[in-house]
């Protein structure tokens, strides 16, 4: 079982920094590790150079989105199977990938993720007996092994999707391949960078709601709660640095 680690950063040398440490750590060694560097001007690079040796791929330049950058890695990779581990997500132990790789039997295997100080999982719980799609597909990409055959069938990430290219992947895929759940928590990640941003949460929903239009049909009432959800959201991200600024006063 050969297993491509692939880590898309722009910008982010000390979450990078994170990610290298424990992707290089791993006592798994039948695995291939791959980053896709936006053209990234803070360090980044000499974080990457500095383990070169030990990198089987890399570049750095433009991208259009992080999807774009996934499906770089994706097309650079020759594992077996294939996880998207961003700068700033860290597996949560060195044996991580030798724990995963004997599960690895079914052409998409889900494990939890975490945000970092937390209990938070990513999905809050498998759905495996449930046949809601938008329940099914509301998974961790940095969790979750792809085998690379999926993406051969039945293509790459959609840039349309800046924000959810992930969850429209996984409507458009899961319905057509076997998917297998392992309630095992195998890495943390943070919500910085653009979620922290008012414009986020809009985004999410936005391009949620088209990929469930284009995969599930018409939107529902469900649906609608979640536009006012992320509108309230957003103006509350808004106003935030506002209301700390008079608070300080």
């Amino acid at each position: 079982m050969f297993i491509s680690v692939i880590t898309v950063n722009y910008n982010d040398k000390v979450g990078l920094q994170g990610t290298v440490d424990s992707v290089l750590d791993q006592d798994f060694s039948d695995f291939e590790y791959i980053i896709i560097d936006g053209g990234s001007t803070d360090g980044s690079l000499d974080i990457i150079q500095s383990a070169e040796d030990r990198i089987s791929h890399w570049s750095s330049g433009t991208d259009e989105n992080i999807a774009d950058a996934f499906n770089k890695g994706i097309k650079a990779a020759n594992g077996d199977y294939i996880l998207l581990l961003n700068a700033g997500d860290e597996f949560i132990s060195t044996n991580d990938l030798t724990r995963c790789a004997s599960k690895l039997d079914k052409a998409v295997v889900a494990f939890y993720g975490q945000y970092k100080d937390t209990r938070w999982r990513i999905p809050r719980q498998f759905a495996e007996k449930s046949t809601n799609l938008r329940q099914l597909a509301q998974l961790s990409h940095q969790a979750t092994f792809v085998a690379r055959q999926v993406y051969e069938d039945y293509g790459y990430y959609n840039l349309d999707y800046p924000v959810r290219m992930d969850y429209e992947f996984f409507l458009r895929v899961l319905p057509k391949v076997e998917i297998k759940f392992v309630e095992e928590v195998i890495c943390v990640y943070d919500t910085g960078g653009q979620s922290g941003k008012p414009s986020f949460a809009w985004k999410f929903v936005k391009e949620g709601l088209l990929a469930e239009d284009r995969h599930l049909g018409p939107i529902r009432f469900q649906q609608l709660k979640l536009i006012w959800g992320s509108l309230i959201l957003s103006i509350k991200l808004l106003i935030r640095p506002l209301v700390m600024k008079w608070r300080a006063r």
